[in-house]
């Protein structure tokens, strides 16, 4: 049995009724899948970022780890690096692309590369397997740290992309919902 609908069979405000209501219903459902997709990239982003902070604990416990080892070999730490790696303060969760977090990887950073310069100009140190091992731990931890901002910056682009969505870029806003920055 076929149904037909005959436009003469409805009065023009009907007409303009059914078409009201569709648009209504569209733009509900295209809301919907917006907030489906925001929360979808908040959680998402949530979990690159205890993940990205237990990376930086983990380099942050490698380093410690190297320089003791560097200092039980015989070989004192000059007071500079000392003074750069106590300045280092990893809270429970750290917002990756924040400037707290900004400021942390940089010092690890420079921390790491003066202990493979002091590494590298003495040879009992570089001969040294436990240090050796450290290294090599290191440089997986930053690889893995590397991957994980790859993914935590794709993730962040979808949540930007939902953030201004046209159909509940208003709510957002009135939210006070900001947008995630890239890490660099």
């Amino acid at each position: 049995m076929k149904v037909l609908i005959y436009a003469s069979s409805y009065s023009w405000w009907q007409i303009t009724l059914i078409i009201v209501l569709a648009l209504v219903v569209l733009f509900v459902l295209i809301c919907l899948m917006g907030l489906f997709f925001f929360t979808y990239f908040t959680y998402t982003l949530k979990k690159r970022s205890q993940a990205i902070t237990v990376v930086i604990k983990t380099k942050y416990d490698y380093i410690k780890e190297l320089m003791e080892v560097i200092e039980k070999a015989g070989v004192a730490i000059p007071e500079d690096i000392k003074e750069k790696f106590s300045t280092i303060s990893i809270p429970s969760y750290l917002e990756p692309d924040g400037d707290i977090s900004k400021t942390i990887r940089e010092t690890l950073s420079i921390v790491k590369n003066d202990l493979v310069n002091l590494i590298n100009s003495d040879n009992r140190l570089l001969k040294h397997e436990l240090i050796k091992g450290l290294l090599s731990s290191i440089d997986d931890v930053d690889a893995s740290y590397r991957a994980h901002v790859t993914n935590y910056n794709s993730d962040a682009v979808g949540y930007n992309y939902w953030v201004r969505f046209i159909p509940t870029r208003i709510f957002y806003k009135w939210a006070k919902v900001k947008e995630k920055n890239m890490i660099s």
